[in-house]
């Protein structure tokens, strides 16, 4: 059974559970696709603290994905950490799982490269008028 870096340090070997974006545990369907929190977006209190707290200390946070599904000049942006593959082949430790979590969860845009090649659905995320008129 292989098992990799999970969000919160958490390990499973059942495939079924994974994100499809980055590899870590799935927390449900969102988009069309199996997501973890994070690539939902929904940061989890007690493992982002400290990182809510100093970086978005008055910001709401959003998903991810809703944030920058419509940001198209995201897409065609190079990948920033190319060096990602240099760190793989110095660290034969490290698998192809792991650096692929490590590299999604760095770059932005090979991020929403891959939640669009995975199947998330622009259309599915809602503008700002719709959710007013989804609490009422």
């Amino acid at each position: 059974m292989i098992s990799g870096i999970h969000y919160c340090g958490q390990k499973s070997h059942d495939s079924t559970n994974r994100c499809v974006i980055c590899g870590s545990k799935s927390i449900g369907i969102n988009f069309g696709v199996l997501t973890c929190a994070p690539c939902k977006g929904i940061a989890l209190y007690f493992y982002l603290f400290f990182y809510i707290i100093f970086v978005f200390f008055c910001f709401k946070i959003k998903a991810f994905f809703r944030r920058n599904a419509r940001r198209k000049e995201l897409l065609e942006l190079p990948c920033r950490h190319r060096d990602m593959s240099v760190e793989m082949m110095n660290n034969h430790a490290m698998n192809e799982r792991t650096m692929r979590y490590l590299q999604i969860r760095r770059c932005s845009s090979c991020r929403l490269r891959r939640c669009f090649d995975l199947g998330m659905k622009e259309e599915l995320v809602r503008t700002d008028e719709e959710n007013e008129r989804y609490r009422q």
